[in-house]
């Protein structure tokens, strides 16, 4: 018997986030750094293959550290978590 694919490890790059990095003009391990994450854990972020849903934590960092207004944040990030999950449901009804 098949194994089902595990559909919530979907990608769905988080494309606000790397606009304002590059506009801030850092790199993956700038940003790392300043964050205190991993480059590997920042860029899984990045492209959407880990944390799902970014905590308010995260979230006032990577405010502070990008000089971007927090409330556009998480505006951005709950916009990311609605595409995401249409993405995901398209993705579902395919397979079938």
């Amino acid at each position: 018997m098949n194994k089902p694919a595990k559909r919530d490890n979907l990608p769905y790059l988080r494309t606000y986030l790397n606009k304002h990095r590059v506009n801030a003009k850092l790199s993956g391990d700038d940003l790392s750094l300043m964050l205190g994450v991993s480059k590997s854990y920042y860029f899984t972020l990045e492209h959407g293959t880990r944390g799902h849903r970014l905590s308010v934590g995260l979230l006032n960092e990577l405010s502070e550290v990008l000089n971007v207004d927090v409330h556009l944040l998480l505006d951005q990030e709950l916009n990311y978590i609605t595409e995401r999950k249409k993405y995901k449901d398209y993705k579902r009804k395919k397979e079938k």
